[in-house]
């Protein structure tokens, strides 16, 4: 059997998260003993306000999840399975990213703990919004080009069938939720503090390839998929790569799509929430798929495998 493990991003945090990982897993303590302690205490107790701050949330998040691997790792080593795919959505690809081991965990924190603040900065200069459009692709890309007139604005995720994430300046956004329900789109303001994955991101995308230029990244050591592709990413660009994927759209329907395609047969979605596992079930609900953002999780990972 084919295993995929994929990450989650930004959105998916909670107070709480990591918390069952580090008093249960002696892996999973060792890794999340490695971060501040004040961010830690953030995770496990922190109000949503605190956790929603990106400079908080995107070094939290990353952490969590590899946490949350090594947990799902001992449970894959006992039943002699190998971990074949990774992929991560948006700030999950980081995750990913040291899972398929192109750098170690206290590199990819670092660098995820300064793309945070970068991308604080970012949309701070260039003020924007999000929003998720639910409806038919078709109609959601007509309106958004019938929006141009208002500011920039464009797709940025393609999570799942019937759920596309739009971004751009806070105008062009406003007149996006006008009009939306007058052509069958429902649209929800998402509770973020810029246009992440648009070019309003430019000021953290040059910064962000400036750090990662200074890295030594090794070659991914199993298939990753990259989220501006939809296919396994181009290891001779890594650099590149990586540091695009902060101003391009998420093609993360595609990317499991491709997963499948290539034999993946159980997903397993690790670190924080189960927002992947649902768009799975849009995706293609015939694959087996399974959540674990906690050690009590484990137990219905173990029953899939069995």
């Amino acid at each position: 059997m084919k295993t995929a493990v994929i990450f989650s991003g930004q959105g998916a945090q909670f107070s709480g998260m990591g918390k069952s990982f580090y008093e249960n897993c002696a892996a999973s303590r060792e890794i999340l003993d490695k971060i501040p302690s004040n961010l830690r205490e953030i995770c496990f107790e922190g109000t949503k306000e605190d956790l929603s701050k990106t400079e908080i949330t995107q070094p939290g998040i990353y952490a969590v999840n590899m946490a949350g691997f090594v947990a799902v790792k001992e449970v894959l080593d006992s039943k002699n399975l190998a971990v074949d795919m990774v992929a991560g959505f948006s700030l999950g690809e980081y995750s990913a990213l040291c899972a398929a081991g192109v750098f170690n965990f206290e590199t990819g924190f670092e660098l995820v703990s300064r793309r945070g603040e970068f991308m604080k900065t970012a949309a701070e200069q260039n003020p924007g919004a999000m929003v998720a459009a639910l409806g038919d692709l078709q109609a959601i890309e007509k309106l958004v080009k019938e929006c141009e007139d208002a500011g920039l604005i464009l797709c940025v995720n393609y999570n799942c069938p019937g759920q596309t994430v739009v971004a751009g300046e806070v105008g062009a956004i406003d007149e996006f939720v006008n009009l939306a329900k007058p052509n069958g789109i429902r649209a929800i303001k998402l509770p973020v503090s810029g246009a992440f994955h648009s070019p309003l991101m430019n000021p953290a995308f040059e910064k962000l390839s400036e750090e990662i230029e200074k890295l030594n990244l090794a070659k991914p050591t199993v298939d990753l998929y990259s989220n501006i592709t939809g296919e396994i990413i181009d290891s001779e660009n890594l650099a590149a790569n990586i540091a695009r994927q902060v101003i391009s759209p998420v093609k993360w329907e595609k990317s499991i799509k491709s997963m499948i395609t290539a034999g993946a047969e159980l997903f397993i979605e690790v670190g924080v929430g189960s927002t992947l596992t649902k768009f799975m079930s849009k995706i293609d609900d015939g694959v087996k798929a399974v959540a674990v953002s906690s050690v009590e999780d484990l137990a219905k990972l173990e029953e899939l495998i069995n």
